[in-house]
């Protein structure tokens, strides 16, 4: 009877399971929301405006230090997560421009009325990219 109880349960478990393309979708829509609020509190500061910096920056918070954690620890159906969302960062900086034409359009005509002239330093973005690996390195193992 245990032996029957356990396999009910392994089967509930894997059913619950990410397979390894729900995990990578996961990772990235945490990633990439994540990536969308930073870009919108970054893109504001440089050009001046301060409003809604820091929702946008606790957003961001929010995503990687909790949402992306708890999708990195939950039960998958294969092995390599490290590798997985190793790949996902790699498809999101293909996909940079993107989010940065995104997220200034959105601040240009929904919240500031006004067109931004300063981009982004790219040391900003890469700093982006270095938390989130170090958060994936710590937690996929």
């Amino acid at each position: 009877m245990e032996n029957k109880n356990l396999k009910t349960a392994i089967k509930k478990v894997i059913g619950m399971a990410y397979s390894r393309t729900d995990f990578k979708n996961k990772v990235e829509e945490k990633i990439g929301g994540a990536l969308y609020e930073y870009l919108k509190a970054t893109y504001a500061k440089a050009n001046g405006e301060t409003k809604w910096v820091t929702h946008w920056n606790s957003e961001v918070d929010r995503l990687l230090d909790t949402e992306i954690v708890v999708v990195i620890l939950h039960t998958a159906t294969f092995k390599n997560k490290l590798k997985a969302a190793t790949e996902v960062l790699t498809e999101l900086k293909k996909v940079l421009n993107n989010y940065k034409s995104s997220a200034k359009k959105q601040l240009e005509t929904s919240y500031f009325k006004k067109p931004f002239k300063k981009e982004i330093d790219e040391k900003q973005i890469q700093s982006f990219f270095d938390r989130v690996g170090d958060i994936i390195h710590s937690h996929a193992n």
